[in-house]
């Protein structure tokens, strides 16, 4: 008689090891992912907020424009007097610790003491612009070089060869410009004019 022999189909008993290590590296990869995902949305924040930024600050140039056509339309009357109509302080304006002028650091503020002094940018009309300009006098009137930061202007040649240059001293002034755009995206800007 043949015998057969007999195998047995019992497996030995797998403990899972791999499965285990499979799953481990499987969540790995899942944090990674995710990990990767919010450092792209990060870094696409960071891009919009600085162009959001560098549009406020290029708008700066429209203020300032705006300011300087102001001041040089101001009778010397206006110049020793202050008119806030044309946004301008015959005397240094209160300032903050950042050196920006305290009347521009509130909006409300600013549009009730300086009435049409704010703009809207002509490139992004989501971009308001706010002007001042003071004269960086303590007193207002006429301008006393012991009460006034002063500049030099060249001036023109006094003789008649052309030769030499006269210089001329005047009041310096100082222009502010505040930019607010989306995203609570505030610019200063500030420029000494002569």
């Amino acid at each position: 008689m043949t015998r057969r022999a007999r195998f047995s189909h019992r497996r030995p008993g797998q403990q899972g090891a791999v499965l285990f290590v499979a799953m481990v590296v499987l969540v790995a990869l899942a944090l990674a992912a995710l990990a990767l995902l919010r450092s792209t949305d990060v870094a696409g924040l960071i891009a919009s907020n600085l162009s959001f930024k560098r549009s406020a600050l290029g708008a700066t140039d429209q203020g300032y424009l705006a300011a300087k056509q102001a001041i040089d339309l101001l009778t010397a009357a206006n110049r020793n007097a202050g008119l806030a109509t044309s946004c301008y302080s015959a005397t240094q304006l209160p300032v903050d610790t950042r050196g920006v002028p305290s009347v521009l650091t509130n909006t409300s503020t600013f549009d009730t003491s300086f009435p049409g002094c704010k703009l809207t940018n002509s490139y992004n009309s989501t971009e308001t612009i706010r002007y001042v300009s003071d004269r960086l006098c303590s007193q207002t009137g006429i301008v006393y070089e012991t009460d006034c930061v002063m500049s030099q202007l060249p001036g023109n040649s006094a003789n008649a060869g052309g030769n030499a240059a006269l210089i001329t001293t005047t009041a310096a002034y100082r222009v502010t410009v505040r930019v607010d755009s989306l995203r609570n995206t505030t610019s200063f800007s500030q420029i000494i004019a002569k």
